[in-house]
């Protein structure tokens, strides 16, 4: 799946010097990049920027010759189009370098400007490849069953990150996500019904993640969180999950790991609040 391409306009002036053995230069203003940096891109999502060169010989016409130079990234997504530019004199021509990243990490590749004459002037591309977007929206765990639609060049699941980032608090990050899915909704992208399942997702997740009061507490080594959702997900039902939180609580006081009434309390209360976030995610 493609997304939108977003073209970036980096007009990078070749001076192409055809007098001679003069080999060519490349000529760069201040305002202008000496690479093309695409920054973040999802893997199956493909991104280009423009490559304008330029031809300042005032007689004649210049044939160039454009190609991707891998090096020790190997071929990793980028590539240029047309592979040759004719250059009228003091006209210029624009050859569009497309990222579309094959894996995730990052990326890094030169583009070859070539006249036929000395070395090729070379235009440095990179860009990082980002893990593909899930082909549904998942939000804390939770597989809504919604399609991972695009709007605005971006999947919707790039969107509840970013609600999830911005959010100071829990009521914040659901009133984007409100936002976000009423526009959606408005431009045809969702239904009512979808709309209603990821706000009920967002509703029930723990994001941005609240302090549970247990972030010293473990037992040999392991978080006692990571030790209650292991209890939750091994148990067949409400009696053998408590049963096995009562276990984890006996073990530790044995071990002098738990020591006081609150932080017995502390975990009682959260293992009832994960099993009810539980059963609304099933």
């Amino acid at each position: 799946m493609n997304s939108k391409m977003v073209v970036r306009i980096l007009s990078i002036s070749v001076a192409l010097l055809f007098l001679g053995m003069v080999a060519p230069c490349l000529a760069f203003d201040a305002t202008t990049p000496t690479s093309l940096d695409f920054g973040e891109v999802t893997v199956e999502t493909t991104e280009s920027a423009t490559l304008t060169i330029h031809n300042p010989n005032p007689s004649y016409t210049m044939t160039v010759t454009l190609s991707v130079v891998n090096g020790e990234y190997g071929e990793c997504g980028f590539s240029v189009e047309p592979a040759q530019l004719t250059l009228e004199p003091n006209g210029s021509g624009d050859a569009t370098v497309w990222y579309a990243p094959t894996a995730e990490g990052y990326c890094e590749a030169d583009i070859s400007v070539y006249y036929g004459r000395g070395n090729p002037i070379l235009v440095q591309a990179k860009g990082t490849g980002l893990p593909a977007a899930p082909s549904t929206v998942i939000i804390d765990g939770q597989d809504t069953g919604v399609e991972n639609v695009f709007y605005n060049d971006k999947a919707m699941s790039v969107w509840l990150d970013d609600c999830a980032g911005a959010a100071r608090n829990h009521g914040e990050y659901v009133r984007c996500v409100a936002l976000l899915t009423r526009n959606m909704k408005k431009a045809k992208l969702l239904n009512g019904e979808q709309r209603g399942a990821i706000i009920k997702a967002a509703a029930h997740a723990n994001i941005p993640p609240r302090k549970s009061g247990l972030e010293e507490l473990s037992h040999e080594g392991t978080p006692v969180t990571d030790l209650i959702k292991a209890c939750e997900e091994n148990a067949g039902n409400n009696k053998e999950y408590m049963r096995c939180v009562y276990q984890l609580m006996k073990e530790m006081k044995k071990a002098g790991e738990l020591k006081t009434r609150k932080e017995k309390h502390q975990i009682r209360r959260y293992a009832a609040k994960l099993r009810f976030h539980s059963r609304h995610h099933k």
